[in-house]
C-alpha cells in the first residue's frame, strides 16, 4: 500500500499549469481514481512514468481500495466533530467502525464487494441510539421513512415490504369508502378523487396552512 501513497504524493508535488487546491488524503485518492482516464491521457502526452501505473490493473485496484478506506476514515472523523457529540456516541461509532473493518476484511478475502450496503448500514443503525429510541416511539413504516436519508439502502428494502397489505381488510375499507362517496345522492360528482383521499387518508389536514393560502376577498 506504500507505493500508491508515494505515487499520489508525487502527483501533488508536480508543477501543473493551473493552481490545484490541497485536499485531504481521502479526497485526493478519490479524485485521482475518478480522473484516472483523463490523467492517463495527460501523462502520455507528457511521457511521464506515471502512465505505467495508471495502466496497471493491480495499481488501480489498490488505488480504489485506498480511496474507499480513506473516505471511510474521513467520514468517521467528521462524525466526531461538533458540539453535540458525546463520549457515549463516540464509543458506539468507533465500535461500529471496527466491526465494519472486520466485515471488509472478510469481504476482501472472499472477493465480495466492499462498500456502503445493507451490512454496513445495519452495523451503523445497531449503534445508533437515536434510531433505537425513535423505533420504539414510531410505527415501523413511519420509522423507516424517517430513516431514508440516514440509511437509504435499508429503508429502500424495508418500506416496500411494510406497504404490502397483510389482508384484504384495507382494500375492503377503501372500497366501502368509495361506494359511500359515489352513491346515488352524490352521483353528480364527476371526480371524487379529493373526497376519496380525505376519507381513507390517516394524515391530519393542516388547517392553518390551508387557511393562510386562501386569499381574503375584499368587501365591496
Amino acid at each position: 500500500m506504500g507505493k500508491p501513497i508515494r505515487r499520489c504524493q508525487g502527483i501533488m508535488r508536480m508543477h501543473l499549469a493551473h493552481q490545484v487546491r490541497w485536499l485531504s488524503r481521502g479526497n485526493t485518492t478519490r479524485r485521482l481514481f475518478e480522473l484516472r482516464d483523463v490523467l492517463l491521457v495527460f501523462f502520455k502526452e507528457k511521457e511521464h512514468d506515471f502512465q505505467k501505473d495508471l495502466e496497471d490493473e493491480e495499481f488501480i485496484s489498490r488505488l480504489a481500495y485506498l480511496s474507499d478506506i480513506f473516505g471511510a476514515l474521513n467520514h468517521l472523523n467528521l462524525s466526531f466533530q461538533g458540539p453535540d457529540c458525546t463520549v457515549t456516541e463516540f464509543i458506539l461509532k468507533l465500535g461500529a467502525f471496527v466491526r465494519k473493518l472486520d466485515l471488509w476484511m472478510k469481504n476482501v478475502e472472499t472477493d465480495l464487494p466492499v462498500g456502503a450496503g445493507e451490512q454496513e448500514e445495519l452495523i451503523d443503525i445497531q449503534a445508533d441510539e437515536t434510531a433505537k429510541t425513535k423505533h420504539k416511539e414510531c410505527f415501523p413504516l413511519n420509522f423507516w421513512v424517517s430513516m431514508a436519508s440516514s440509511y437509504p439502502t435499508l429503508a429502500r428494502h424495508a418500506v416496500p415490504q411494510l406497504l404490502i397489505f397483510p389482508s384484504t381488510w384495507e382494500c375492503e375499507q377503501r372500497f366501502l369508502a368509495f361506494m359511500a362517496i359515489k352513491s346515488k345522492s352524490r352521483n353528480c360528482l364527476a371526480a371524487p378523487g379529493h373526497d376519496f383521499r380525505r376519507a381513507v387518508s390517516k394524515v391530519m389536514p393542516r388547517i392553518d396552512q390551508l387557511v393562510e393560502k386562501k386569499q381574503i376577498q375584499p368587501l365591496h
